[in-house]
Order: C-alpha cells, then sequence, then structure tokens
C-alpha cells in the first residue's frame, strides 16, 4: 500500500525538526539563504509527490519498508549539519568542516523513524537507511565507504541512495533552469518528464497568473513538484508523458480568476471627488450597476455642507446662481454660459447690490439642499460618454433626456464640469425642480415641494431609466467581464512559458526601435507614437496618461525630456495600468506599502498549501480585530507600534506561533481615556439614532436589556446583531480593514495595507527599521521571505535573498551591513530593533530618529544614562525592568556592526 498521508508525515518530520532547532539552523547560504528546516522539508515535500510515480512497477517498484527508508533518509541526510562547528564553517567563521557525521546519524535515525511513527524497521533497513543519509553527498563515496556500506547493505541500498541524492540535488537548486537541468542530468529523469511554467513577476496581476497556470498544469495531469517566486516545476511519468497546457487555456482560466475579483464591490472606487474626477475608474464601470452608482453619488456631499460656509463664500454663490437664472431669461442660453463670465457682467453687480438678507438665506437652503442631486447629475453624465455608448447613443441620450427636461438640456448638461454649485443649480437642477409633480403621478405642483429625500429618489429613478434605454440599445455595453478579459490579455504578456513561439531577434530589435523613439514623445499623449513604460520598461503604442491615482509624480520627467519640449505626464502601458486598478479593486483604495511574502528559494506543494492557509489564517484573524468582529473594538492593528509589538513577543518562542497568536501580537489596545471617550460617543450616537426610546431599541435589536448602560455594553460587546448598531458602533470606533490578503498560490502571497509603517516624525531611517521589525517577525513566524515595500516600488525578488528585506535607506542598511537580513542574524535583529523601541520610548529619544540612536550607542551604558537623565526630570527613579531591557539589548547588540 506504501505511504499515503502526505500532511500527517510532513506534520510529524516537522516537529521533529523543530525541536532539534533546525529553524535556526542554515542550510544553504551561497548561492541563496535556506534554513535546515526549509531544506529537508522541501526535500521531503517534493519527493513525496514524485512518490506515485517511483512506486510504479514500469519505475522502481517501491516498497513500503523501502519507501519508509527513503522518507527517513531524505530527512536525516543532512542532519550533520546542525552541528555547531558546521554552523561555523557555513556562516564563513572557520575552515571546511563535512556534513557527514557517521555517528550521529546513528543515533539520530531510530529517533527520527520512532517520531514518524516507522515503527518494525529491522537492523539491516536502518543500515541502508544509515548507507543513505552518509553516501548521499559525492564527496562521500569513496572506496572504503562503498565497499563497507555494500558489505552491511541490501541489494538495492546504492538506488535507493541515488534517490535520495538526486532529490537533494533538484531541491538544491536555484532557480526552475537549475532545477529542470539538474533532473535533466539525474537517472531520474528516465522516469521523471519535466515541465515548467514561468511569470515575470509585476505583483498582484502575477498572483492570479501563477494561479490560472498551475491549475492548467493539474489540470492536464501534471504533478507539481517545486514552486518558485517566479516558475513552477512540474513532473509525470516518462513512462506516459502529457501535454502541457496551451496559453490559450491558461488565459481562459485567468479570465475566470479575474472576473472573481472584478465582481466584488467598487462604488468606492468608482463615484470620485465632488471637485475632481467624478469617475476616476472607467475602466470598471458596468452598465448593470446604474443604480448603485447615482445613490452611491448622491450620499459623497451632505446637505448641510453648503449651508456651514462662510457667509462671503455662500453670497458670492447666491449672487452667481441668480445672475444664470436672470440671463436665462432675458434669453441667454444657459448651456454657452460660464462661471467666469456671469461673474463679470453687470447683472451680476447688480444682483449682488440688491440681494436681502432673506434672499440669501432662501437661496441657500435650496443650494444646499439640492447638492446631492447635483452630484447624481454629475455622475449621470459621466456615464454618457461616448466611448461606452457611441454616438448613436449619444443620441439616444440627448432624445430621452431632453423629452423630460426640455429641449436645450442636453447640451446645458454635458457644459457643466466639475462641482459648481451656481452653475449646476441653474443648468441641471432647478430643471429638475420645475418639472410639474403629475408628470411623476405625484399630489403635487413642483418637483421642488418634495422633501428632498423623496426629491433625490426620484431623480435617481429618472435618470436609471433614462440609462437603461441607453444601455438596452449598445451591442456590447461595458462590463466589469469585459474588463476581465482586457485585463487577462494584458497580463499574459507576463507569461515567459509556456508560450508561442517568440523570435528573440525580433523582441530585441522592436525594444531598441521604441528607445530611439520614445524620447521625443516623452511626457506627451500622442497618436501613433511609441513609448517605453516608465514602471517596466516594456515597448507599447497604446497606453494611458499616467495619473496622481495610478502612480506617484506622474509628471516627473528626466533632463533628456526638457530637450524635445513641454513635459506634461508621463505615458504608462496598459498592463501596469490594470495592475494598479487591480491593487486599488482588491483593497478598496489605494495601497501605501505592500507586504510580500514568498518561499525562500523554493517550496514543496503541500508545504506551499500550508503556507497558504497559514497566511489565510493570519488574516482572518486580523480581519476579524480591524472590523470588530472581536468582543472589544478598542483592540486595533497598527504595524508601526513597534514598541508594543516589541513588549509583546520578547518572551515568546517565534517558530512555533500560530496564525492567530501571531495577529494578536501585532494589535494593541487602546488606552483608558481613550476607551471612555469611545463608548461616550457611542452611547451619545445610540441613543440619538433611537430617540432615546430604549424600549424602541430592544424592539428592534430583539434584546431585552434594561438600562441604556446595559445595552451600550451590548453593542460594545459585539452582542447585538443588528444593523443600525453594527454601523455606529463600526464609525465610532473607526472599524475597517485597513489591509487586504491577495494570496492565490504560494509562489508570491501580498498584503497590500492602506497607511505607511511610520510613526509619528519618523526619519527614513527610523521608518525603515520599523520595516524590517515587522518582515522578520513575519518571516521568522511563517518561514518565509518577507519584504514591505512601497506601492509604487518594483517587485524583483527572486527569494531565498533571506528573511527580511532591508529598505534602500543608506542608514538602515549601513546599519544592518546588507540589503537581506539573512537567517543566522534574524533573530538578533528582531530582538535588537524591538528593545531599542522600547528603549527609546524609556529614554525620551527624538521621535523622528529616537530608533536608530539607540541601535548606534557606543554602549549601553550610554543609553542607562540617557533613561537615568529622563527619569530625574519626571522625579522618577530607574525600575528593574528599564535594567532587564538593558542587559537584554547588551545581550543581541555586541555582535552589532
Amino acid at each position: 500500500m506504501g505511504i499515503n498521508n502526505n500532511d500527517t508525515l510532513l506534520k510529524k518530520a516537522s516537529d521533529w525538526m523543530l525541536t532539534r532547532g533546525w529553524k535556526q539552523k542554515v542550510a544553504k547560504r551561497r548561492q541563496f539563504e535556506q534554513s535546515l528546516f526549509e531544506h529537508a522539508l522541501v526535500e521531503l515535500d517534493a519527493f513525496l509527490q514524485v512518490l506515485p510515480i517511483l512506486r510504479m512497477p514500469n519505475h522502481f517498484s517501491l516498497t513500503e519498508e523501502e519507501e519508509k527508508v527513503l522518507v527517513t533518509s531524505i530527512i536525516a541526510h543532512d542532519v550533520g549539519k546542525e552541528r555547531a562547528e558546521w554552523q561555523e564553517y557555513i556562516l564563513g567563521r572557520r575552515g571546511f568542516v563535512s556534513d557527514i557525521d557517521p555517528a550521529l546519524t546513528k543515533v539520530v535515525v531510530p529517533e527520527l523513524a520512532e517520531a514518524l511513527s516507522f515503527e518494525g524497521l529491522n537492523g539491516k533497513v536502518m543500515a541502508v537507511i544509515e548507507n543513505c543519509v552518509n553516501l548521499h553527498m559525492s564527496g562521500a563515496r569513496g572506496d572504503a565507504s562503498v565497499v563497507a556500506a555494500m558489505l552491511q547493505g541490501r541489494d538495492r541500498w546504492y538506488t535507493l541512495a541515488n534517490i535520495v541524492y538526486y532529490i537533494d540535488n533538484i531541491c538544491s537548486a536555484k532557480g526552475v533552469f537549475e532545477a529542470i537541468n539538474a533532473l535533466e542530468r539525474s537517472p531520474l529523469r528516465k522516469h521523471l518528464e519535466p515541465a515548467y511554467h514561468q511569470v515575470v513577476v509585476r505583483g498582484v496581476s502575477t498572483t492570479a497568473l501563477h494561479r490560472a497556470a498551475l491549475e492548467s498544469y493539474i489540470e492536464a495531469g501534471w504533478r507539481s513538484l517545486l514552486h518558485f517566486s517566479d516558475a513552477s516545476l512540474y513532473v509525470c511519468s516518462a513512462a506516459q508523458p502529457l501535454l502541457e497546457p496551451t496559453p490559450s487555456s491558461i488565459k481562459d482560466r485567468m479570465v475566470k480568476i479575474l472576473e472573481e475579483a472584478t465582481g466584488r464591490e467598487v462604488m468606492g472606487l468608482m463615484v470620485g471627488s465632488p471637485t475632481a474626477n467624478i469617475m476616476p475608474k472607467p475602466e470598471l464601470f458596468d452598465f448593470r450597476e446604474v443604480r448603485q452608482y447615482l445613490q452611491t453619488a448622491a450620499g459623497k456631499i451632505g446637505r448641510t455642507a453648503f449651508r456651514k460656509k462662510k457667509e462671503e463664500t455662500r453670497k458670492d454663490i447666491v449672487v452667481t446662481y441668480l445672475t444664470f437664472k436672470r440671463l436665462s431669461e432675458e434669453g441667454y442660453e444657459l448651456g454657452k454660459l460660464t462661471n467666469r463670465e456671469v461673474k463679470s457682467s453687470p447683472a451680476w453687480r447688480e444682483v449682488n447690490a440688491s440681494l436681502s438678507p432673506s434672499a440669501l438665506a432662501l437661496q441657500t437652503e435650496r443650494i444646499s439642499t439640492a447638492h446631492p442631486e447635483m452630484m447624481v447629475f454629475k455622475f449621470f453624465k459621466a456615464m454618457m460618454r461616448k466611448e461606452f455608448i457611441g454616438d448613436e447613443g449619444i443620441t439616444t441620450a440627448q432624445n430621452a433626456y431632453e423629452s423630460i427636461f426640455g429641449p436645450g438640456s442636453w447640451a446645458t448638461l454635458l457644459s457643466t464640469s466639475t462641482l459648481m454649485p451656481a452653475q449646476d443649480m441653474a443648468k441641471t437642477v432647478d430643471l429638475f425642480w420645475e418639472l410639474p409633480g403629475q408628470r411623476f403621478e405625484l399630489a403635487v405642483s413642483r418637483v421642488e415641494e418634495l422633501s428632498p429625500e423623496k426629491r433625490t429618489e426620484l431623480l435617481i429613478d429618472t435618470l436609471t431609466n433614462i440609462a437603461d434605454q441607453v444601455y438596452s440599445a449598445v451591442e456590447q455595453p461595458p462590463t466589469r467581464a469585459a474588463l476581465a478579459k482586457e485585463m487577462a490579455a494584458e497580463f499574459m504578456q507576463d507569461l515567459v512559458h509556456p508560450v508561442e513561439e517568440v523570435v528573440l531577434a525580433e523582441l530585441a530589435r522592436r525594444q531598441l526601435e521604441f528607445y530611439g523613439a520614445s524620447k521625443p514623445v516623452a511626457g506627451k499623449e500622442l497618436k501613433n507614437a511609441q513609448y517605453l513604460c516608465p514602471i517596466c520598461n516594456s515597448p507599447f503604442e497604446s497606453g494611458t496618461k499616467g495619473k496622481a491615482d495610478l502612480i506617484n509624480k506622474p509628471e516627473s520627467h528626466t533632463n533628456r525630456a526638457i530637450s524635445h519640449g513641454p513635459f506634461g505626464y508621463v505615458m504608462i502601458c496598459d498592463t501596469c495600468k490594470y495592475e494598479r486598478i487591480l491593487r486599488q479593486l482588491l483593497l478598496g483604495e489605494r495601497a501605501s506599502e505592500l507586504i510580500v511574502i514568498f518561499p525562500r528559494m523554493n517550496i514543496g506543494p503541500g508545504a506551499g498549501e500550508l503556507l497558504v492557509r497559514k497566511v489565510q489564517a493570519l488574516y482572518d484573524k486580523a480581519y476579524a480585530i480591524m472590523t470588530g468582529e472581536t468582543t472589544d473594538p478598542d483592540q486595533k492593528i497598527w504595524l508601526a507600534l513597534t514598541p508594543v509589538i516589541a513588549n509583546s513577543i520578547l518572551d515568546r518562542d517565534i517558530y512555533r506561533l500560530t496564525p492567530a497568536q501571531l495577529a494578536d501580537l501585532l494589535s494593541y489596545c487602546t488606552g483608558e481615556q481613550e476607551r471612555i471617550k469611545n463608548r461616550r460617543q457611542l452611547s451619545k450616537a445610540i441613543k440619538e439614532a433611537y430617540d432615546q426610546n430604549l424600549e424602541e431599541a430592544n424592539q428592534e435589536w430583539g434584546t431585552e436589556f434594561a438600562t441604556w448602560d446595559e445595552a451600550v455594553d451590548g453593542v460594545v460587546a459585539n452582542r447585538v446583531n443588528d444593523p443600525t448598531a453594527r454601523r455606529i458602533r463600526a464609525e465610532v470606533y473607526r472599524l475597517y480593514p485597513q489591509m487586504k490578503l491577495v494570496c492565490q498560490t504560494p509562489h508570491m502571497i501580498m498584503l497590500p495595507i492602506t497607511y505607511s509603517i511610520v510613526l509619528g516624525e519618523d526619519s527614513e531611517t527610523n521608518a525603515a527599521l520599523r520595516r524590517v521589525f515587522v518582515a522578520l517577525l513575519l518571516g521568522l513566524a511563517l518561514d518565509a521571505s518577507v519584504a514591505i515595500v512601497r506601492d509604487s516600488e518594483e517587485i524583483d525578488f527572486q527569494g531565498g535573498e533571506g528573511v527580511a528585506y532591508v529598505p534602500p535607506i543608506p542608514g538602515a542598511r549601513g546599519l544592518i551591513r546588507a540589503n537581506w537580513v539573512p537567517i543566522h542574524q534574524a533573530e538578533r535583529w528582531l530582538r535588537a530593533i524591538g528593545l531599542a523601541s522600547i528603549l527609546a520610548s524609556a529614554g525620551q529619544y527624538s521621535d523622528r530618529s529616537g530608533l536608530f540612536e539607540v541601535l548606534t550607542a557606543l554602549t549601553p551604558g550610554h543609553i542607562l544614562r540617557r533613561i537615568e537623565q529622563q527619569r530625574e526630570k519626571d522625579r522618577r527613579g530607574l525600575v528593574y525592568q528599564d535594567i532587564d531591557y538593558l542587559r537584554a539589548f547588551g545581550e543581541v547588540m555586541p555582535m552589532a556592526p
């Protein structure tokens, strides 16, 4: 029957390695970094994936006993690397030390077999296992050792040792091509047919592309062997080779994945600012959501905002509005009048001179209550653009609009732009308010007489009906399903393999041609121009003008651009545009920073699934905290609070944290004063919502609270399952997700966050060290490489560089002396930065650079003196905890450069 419970076996092996401290031991360091734990787990995982093939009769026809021998050997084959002397060697602190230790092997193998529940292995089998372990390296295969192994081993000991040896070679390769080469050169190639997919790492879209490729290969019958940040290696039986999936099949699956991503709530992204772009993301428009868009637009601005403005401002707008009305009555076309022309006319001065306080108050109230309707008209206008409905659609829209609002009203609507209350009131709202009520079967003489809420609802109904009429006549109305296809077509350009035949010489020629032609058109939006994308360097002809909503400083340019004339905004390729739109779509807003998690060079499918589950569980707990699904809404997550997080982790075993525990360590609870303030605000808001009527609240909630205090306590503790109560609780406690999980496969997992990991007035160096701290904590807890980068930064990491990425800030990199914190220094730097943040607070160091100052202090004594001085100022003495922190800090910092 053989071994068939991979998850159980991986768990038992992990527990055994964890007990021996293999997470803290280095196994690979030259080409890439891996801990001994990771390396052994990758090899075991890979072997378990190919085992169903190798056990087949037409391959090795492995017995159950031989399978147990191989599993034990693969886990234990590098046991000699756990020794202190070998660790000194791999870290470059002493000369060569062999990783083969027969005496240690003899002790370890029986213990491991017992931990794996491999009972009943007799002495000869144990000897085979020892030989597989001791002879897995070619350097250990001397004549004497081979003869000795033959005398005590079994018939197939050499075959089994070779399997261990070649699995080790494949899993020790840097990158997918070296892994394929290792397989091609080995005898295993007679039994295993390799294939691979590879992508260009771009960002969020890369996770979807990996998933599409991975699922396509699995569906075609391939078995995944290893995952890299940019690729996956697959195998099948060489006796029954399979066809690789086609690019078109991967694209079809990519479309489905993107339809899932784009089919979510987008109202916050679709409806923009009243004074800027009302539809900042036209790419996300879906004609089936017209009503929701208009409702969201109506809620973008309140009915009291204008009323609260200064009298001088209100009077200027009211006078301009009344002048619009007067000029219209005198025969001027409203659609041709502008704010500037109206304000410079003699009529404006006359109206200004004659405006009475009562008239100002009346018109202020009218304009103020009309603001939501102004926004509805603006978004409706944006929906009627030519690229959505075409020329025929515009004609249909004009006819339908003018049939309700009167001749010339369409041109008047089109003459409006961003929110200008005077102009919008005269050109759109008044035309609606003046309509007779009977037109809509209402018992009022004019629409204006309706309540503001009813009026807005009627306007939304009216404009939705027009939009439905227009879009029903459009052959291919815009939907996000169509967007998913466009995105997939662009993102497929990042698929390196499998692809149709590519002529590299032609690619190089085109790149060179566009490089030369792109200089004169840099910063200019032109037709038939040739550009190079400033983000990814791809050549393109049809792209998008860069906007601040998509990239930082789109108006920035090089000195070369000046020589070719004025510079406007950079042009970016559609692939980069869609990448940024996808990020915003998933997060609900533009990300500030990205937490990127990926394997340290490679990971097996089983461990990869475990990593995905761990990150998902971490996010689920963090999401519950951020959105207040817990019983304590005063519990928050803010990754910049380094001293708070550090205090929580100092006495914890980082390597054994569960995802839920990790989320709790990243959280904090607000202070007592803040708690009291929040509860007071909640109590006030709840009572106002129910007009101080506790009986009504109980009836709505299905509860029986005897007092308001009990009711408020129930809402605070999340025991009231009522939409209104939960909404008020969320508003008061500011409960909303500040990060989003983008996790499709283990190749690369992303957590976009809405804020920068910066505390107060942090310098760039201080902020960089805080990012390193969070990355170290996540990297050590999740057994992964972690980089925290700004949203605008390029992601060009391969994995295996180290545990945590050090941002390119001279102070931070100069202190750590590396671009990545290596495995053997990771825990030390985690503790050092954490303790330094605590001591910086105790010593009241500079808010801007205190963390860096403590880390670069000459001795712990200097820090102690600083704390003493601050305590004396506050008339307090040193406490034992100060000394305790300093002692711990002194233990980790003597090694500091």
